[in-house]
Formats: C-alpha cells, sequence, structure tokens
C-alpha cells in the first residue's frame, strides 16, 4: 500500500523521530549518493548523532590539503566523510525510513539489501554488516 515507512507514518500522524528498529535513507544535496543505515534506537536519535558529527567538523576550511588529509582519515559515520572529502552538504530534510525490522540480524541483512538496490550510488563504506 504505502512505498515506504516514511509515507505511511505521514499517513497516519506518526512522529518519524520516535520510530525504532527500522533501517532509514540519508541523501546528499550535491549529488545522487544516499547513505543506508540501521538502528535499534529511535530514527531521531540516530540522526542527531549524524548530525551532531557532521556540525562538529563546521568551521574547518576546505582546501586541497584538507581534502587530501580527511581522504586518510576515517570518521565515524560515512555521512560525515561524504562532508569533508567532497564537501558535500547532508539533505537533512530528506531522511527517511525505509524499512521497519525488529529483528537486528533480519534488519543488517535488508539494509545490506537497500544498498545493494540504490542505484544512485552510496556513502557506505561496506554493503552492510553482511560484507
Amino acid at each position: 500500500m504505502f512505498s515506504d515507512v516514511s509515507t505511511a507514518a505521514a499517513v497516519f500522524l506518526v512522529n518519524l523521530d520516535e520510530i525504532a528498529e527500522c533501517v532509514y535513507r540519508i541523501p546528499c544535496k550535491k549529488c545522487d549518493k544516499v547513505c543506508i543505515g540501521e538502528t535499534g534506537r529511535s530514527f531521531g536519535v540516530r540522526m542527531k548523532e549524524h548530525q551532531k558529527e557532521v556540525e562538529a567538523q563546521k568551521g574547518r576550511k576546505y582546501t586541497r590539503s584538507f581534502r587530501k588529509q580527511s581522504q586518510s582519515e576515517q570518521n565515524k559515520s560515512a555521512i560525515t566523510d561524504q562532508v569533508n572529502q567532497e564537501n558535500h552538504v547532508i539533505n537533512w530534510n530528506e531522511a527517511k525510513i525505509i524499512a521497519r525490522e525488529s529483528d537486528k540480524t533480519t534488519r543488517w541483512i535488508r539494509e545490506a539489501v537497500k544498498i545493494q538496490q540504490e542505484s544512485q550510488g552510496v556513502m557506505n563504506r561496506n554493503e552492510g554488516p553482511t560484507s
């Protein structure tokens, strides 16, 4: 009936920030890449963690030497790597839940499948926990 959990939540006026045990998709504003992730906690908490790490990088001058240095570093989140290495901006407003799954192993598999299905390209460092 609904193409993703975010659409269903909008129809039923559910707060996405409170939904837990899900697979999510966060796009970049400057390119077609997305980050596919999963969390057993609430989507809102996980989003705030991603945003906090990106915000901690604000104010750094984006220069050739900074870009070269950032390519040899790996942050906690591939989203932060995208911001640092490509000087891109994350489209937080278009982030959405694409699947719900209470079983952790099944959620990992669903995340890996969604990464493989993403035709635009992903920021993720690997194909999910099963790789």
